[in-house]
C-alpha cells in the first residue's frame, strides 16, 4: 500500500502557508489541523529532551539559535543514549 505525500499536493495547508507573504499567513488556529496538532502534542506527555553544546547553553541560553539543538521524546533520546554508550561523535551520527 502506498501513501501518498501530502506535500505533493499544492492546495494543501502546508503549501498555502508557504506561498503566503510573511505575516499574512494563516491563523494558527486554521494550520496545521486540530486533530494533528492534539496527536502530536500527546506524544510528548512522557517529556522530552534536548541536545545542544554547552557553549551555545552558555551563549545563548535554552533558546538557541536556530538549527543547533535537537528536541525528540524523551525515550527516544534514552534509546540513542544508550546505544552510543556516552560516545559523542556516535550521538552526532544517531541525531543525524
Amino acid at each position: 500500500m502506498s501513501r501518498q505525500n501530502p506535500d505533493t499536493n499544492l492546495d494543501s495547508p502546508k503549501r498555502i502557508f508557504l506561498r503566503s507573504p510573511k505575516a499574512k499567513g494563516p491563523t494558527p488556529t486554521t494550520y496545521p489541523d486540530p486533530d494533528y496538532v492534539a496527536q502530536h502534542l500527546a506524544q510528548f506527555q512522557n517529556g522530552a529532551s534536548r541536545f545542544m553544546t554547552q557553549t551555545n547553553l552558555e551563549k545563548y541560553g535554552i533558546a538557541q539559535k536556530d538549527g543547533t539543538s535537537f528536541i525528540m521524546l524523551g525515550h527516544e533520546a534514552t534509546e540513542r543514549l544508550a546505544k552510543t554508550a556516552g560516545d559523542k561523535r556516535a550521538l552526532e551520527q544517531a541525531l543525524g
